[in-house]
């Protein structure tokens, strides 16, 4: 089931920040679906280890039925293959919705929204929609 956050019909600003607890190198990327597409709206700074600030996603009014979709590209090829293990199983990633009617609502990365492909650079994908 996807996660949802609800909104209410105010011009008042929604806001995301985003813990990325890893080990390596990671950037993460923030998009919002619009009329079947995806388009992005901001990236973690660099340094950063993937986390960002409170920053604004839109207003209440215009998010409804829309999607925030946040992806955490991770690089831990730097490590051994026993601390990669340890890497892939620590990632904890913490995820904060503020602005609606109920404040902030907490969201954590699960182990299967980790896509691990490449194992050397595992991907982690949150989906959040409003309504």
């Amino acid at each position: 089931m996807m996660n949802t956050y609800k909104l209410d019909d105010s011009a008042k600003h929604v806001k995301l920040e985003i813990h990325a607890g890893v080990v390596g190198i990671a950037v993460t990327r923030v998009y919002l679906k619009e009329d079947g597409v995806y388009k992005k709206l901001f990236d973690s700074d660099d340094f950063s280890g993937g986390n960002i600030p409170y920053t604004k996603v839109g207003i209440n009014s215009g998010l409804e039925d829309k999607r925030v979709k946040i992806r955490t590209n991770m690089d831990i090829s730097n490590l051994t293959p026993e601390q990669q293990k340890k890497a892939i199983d620590n990632i904890l990633m913490m995820y904060y919705l503020d602005g609606g009617p109920d404040g902030v609502d907490t969201y954590e990365g699960t182990a299967i929204e980790i896509d691990l492909s490449n194992p050397l650079r595992p991907l982690m994908t949150k989906t959040i929609k409003f309504v």
